[in-house]
């Protein structure tokens, strides 16, 4: 184990570079120390009340550093610029000491100063402390070396750091909030300070999941829209408060949502194109799509990847009504773009009108019923008929759940 010790005449602090790679660390801009093994070669002075900036620097600019101060993560204040990662005390230290860098990874055991570490038992930890004015500040040390850290304010809204070991694959995250909305929504928050929503965040109890493909900083806000045609007690209330707060689709005016209202084809490419970010692929293919309206580069990049196919003649009929057949036909070939595992299906004998479903439809409509995110009303599913607005911005919730499951 290698170590760095800072200490003067007065105080000191002992800096513990836990990891197998070498590192370099830096306080106050002071000399490299460089610690490898179990080799120590250089220390540096502080004194009480100095202000304390300690660099770390992995050989691996990959590589994610976790930041403990007497057993307490402190991860949450590390700041990444280039692979240099530095903790800053603005008011110094007032007494001894223990700070626990680890490169790569988190400990697999709990820091406890002057004492003997405690056995990892192989569960993700989870640390929560409520700060004097109200913040809930939780940490979540994940077994797969994924940190979390998040500030819960008294008047809502979090935000949170999420840091990832060297190598991580990607995967997601349950981000712990301490209030709870259904409009919730996670954004990223870039290194300008600007900030991009996350369409595929998706509230459940106690948090918000997020997809995370590296470390990321993000902010938890409540972004729910209200409508006077969408009354609490609906049953696609939850639905439109998702598909607006995610900014899937709005209303269809400042006040209104249209529930009832048809969505066409071309609406509901367009949504799909907006849960992936809206990615500029494809071109136009179609003969009856202009190239220079609102969802040109949506059904480009739906056809471009095999979600949409048309209707022939080399049409797409965007502004015809979508039928519900057709957007499950649609959500599943974007399943499949996305690698979800389609291979469950269900039998649709049970329902009246089984069969009136198109043959190059039944395999999807099978998924759809298998996986929950079509369950038919009066016995019926009717496939045939026109999906609403309400209806799709059901099964698009209930498509972003299954991502999480």
């Amino acid at each position: 184990v290698g170590g760095i010790e800072v200490y003067s005449s007065y105080n000191y602090a002992y800096i513990d570079i836990r990891n197998d790679d070498s590192a370099e660390a830096t306080v106050n801009g002071g000399a490299a120390l460089t610690a490898a093994g179990s080799e120590m070669d250089r220390s540096a002075a502080v004194h009480f009340g100095e202000a304390l900036a300690i660099t770390v620097t992995p050989d691996s600019a990959e590589a994610a550093v976790y930041a403990y101060q007497d057993g307490r993560n402190v991860t949450n204040d590390l700041v990444n610029a280039a692979g240099v990662w530095t903790l800053t005390l603005a008011g110094g230290i007032d007494e001894d000491t223990e700070f626990v860098f680890s490169v790569g990874k988190p400990l697999d055991t709990a820091v406890t100063p002057g004492g003997p570490s405690q056995p990892d038992d192989g569960k993700d930890k989870t640390e929560t402390e409520t700060l004097p004015d109200g913040t809930v500040v939780t940490t979540v040390t994940r077994k797969d070396g994924v940190v979390i850290v998040a500030r819960s304010a008294p008047a809502g809204g979090t935000t949170a750091t999420v840091t990832v070991p060297a190598g991580y694959q990607g995967g997601e995250a349950l981000i712990p909030t301490a209030k709870t909305s259904s409009g919730n929504v996670a954004y990223e928050v870039k290194a300008d300070g600007s900030k991009v929503l996350i369409r595929k965040s998706y509230v459940t109890s106690g948090g918000v999941w997020v997809p995370i493909t590296g470390s990321v900083k993000l902010e938890i806000a409540d972004n729910g829209k209200s409508f006077a045609d969408v009354a609490q007690t609906a049953w696609y209330s939850g639905a439109v408060t998702f598909a607006s707060s995610h900014e899937l689709f709005l209303g269809t005016d400042a006040t209104h949502f249209s529930p009832d209202l048809p969505m066409t084809r071309a609406m509901l490419a367009t949504v799909l194109h907006r849960l992936e970010n809206e990615p500029k692929k494809g071109s136009n293919i179609f003969n009856d799509v202009p190239d220079d309206t609102w969802f040109t580069q949506s059904t480009a990049w739906a056809a471009d990847a095999g979600i949409i196919q048309g209707v022939g003649g080399g049409k797409f009929d965007p502004d015809g009504n979508i039928t519900r057949e057709a957007m499950v036909v649609m959500i599943y070939r974007y399943a499949k773009y996305l690698g979800m595992n389609t291979a469950g299906s269900a039998g649709l004998s049970a329902f009246s009108d089984a069969g009136s479903v198109s043959d190059w439809a039944e395999e999807a409509l099978a998924w759809g019923v298998h996986a929950k995110l079509i369950e038919g009303s009066g016995n019926k599913l009717n496939p045939g008929g026109s999906a609403t607005r309400a209806e799709v911005a059901t099964i698009f919730m209930r498509l972003v759940a299954a991502f999480y499951q």
